[in-house]
């Protein structure tokens, strides 16, 4: 698991996932797009505060589930 980054570059950190974030959003609508998705671990609470702050909304309509495969299963 990567390092925890410290407090003092938290502030950069948060300056660049909102220029990402944006620049996404950006592209996204630029191409015609009406929606983007993301998701994220439900302990992330930094992350889901920033993209609250960015004016996304969380989907509590629905429960997502994935399943994962063996190897060497896809046909």
């Amino acid at each position: 698991m990567p390092a925890c980054p410290s407090d003092s570059s938290r502030p950069a950190l948060t300056a660049g996932a909102k220029a990402l974030m944006n620049a996404a959003r950006d592209l996204a609508a630029s191409h015609g797009i009406a929606q983007l998705r993301l998701q994220t671990q439900v302990e992330n609470h930094s992350a889901q505060a920033l993209y609250a702050s960015l004016g996304w909304r969380r989907d509590d309509a629905f429960d997502h589930y994935s399943l994962s495969l063996p190897a060497g299963t896809a046909r």
